[in-house]
C-alpha cells in the first residue's frame, strides 16, 4: 500500500470512489427523511460530490492524496492547511468498499496529519456525519486521535 500526493489523472478514480462509498450514507438520508424530501435535496448528489471534489482540488485550496493498493487507487483524502492560523482541515475522503476494514482509512488520517504537523500545524478538524452510515468513519477518526467534537443536527420539512 502506498500513500502519494494526488493529481488530475487520478481525479476520475476519486470521484468513483466517492460515489460508491457513499451510496450508503446517502441510502440512509432517503430512509431517515423520506424519499420527496431526499429528492428535493440530494437527489443529484452523485454529480454534486463529482463537483465539489474536482473543483476543490482543481482550485488548489485542497490536496488530494490518493493510497494505492494491489496497483490500483483504493482510497483518498484531501486536506487544507491554514499555515497563517496553524489550523488543518480534512476534508472528502473515503476508501472504496472492496477495501474497507483494512484500516487504510486510519493510515491516511495519520498521513496526512503527519504532513500538517510537519507543516506547522498545530490544530486539526474532521466533520463527518452522526448516522450509522458514517459509524466506520468516527471509529478511524477516533484511532487517529480525534477526540473533542460538537454534535449538531439537520432538520428537514416540506413546505
Amino acid at each position: 500500500m502506498k500513500i502519494r500526493p494526488g493529481n488530475t489523472s487520478d481525479l476520475q478514480a476519486v470521484v468513483e470512489i466517492a460515489k460508491t462509498a457513499w451510496e450508503k450514507v446517502y441510502a440512509g438520508y432517503r430512509e431517515q427523511i423520506g424519499e420527496e424530501l431526499f429528492n428535493g435535496f440530494y437527489s443529484k448528489w452523485k454529480d454534486i460530490k463529482a463537483s465539489e471534489i474536482c473543483d476543490s482540488v482543481m482550485s488548489g485550496k485542497w490536496r488530494l492524496y490518493v493510497t494505492e493498493k494491489d496497483g490500483e487507487i483504493a482510497a483518498f483524502i484531501t486536506i487544507m492547511i491554514n499555515k497563517e492560523e496553524k489550523t488543518g482541515i480534512i476534508g472528502n475522503n473515503a476508501v472504496h468498499p472492496k477495501y474497507q476494514g483494512l484500516g487504510i482509512g486510519t493510515k491516511q488520517y495519520n498521513y496526512v496529519l503527519d504532513v500538517m504537523k510537519n507543516e506547522g500545524v498545530l490544530y486539526a478538524k474532521v466533520t463527518t456525519g452522526g448516522d450509522e452510515a458514517h459509524a466506520p468513519a468516527r471509529r478511524a477518526y477516533e484511532k487517529a486521535g480525534f477526540s473533542a467534537k460538537i454534535p449538531s443536527v439537520t432538520y428537514y420539512m416540506k413546505l
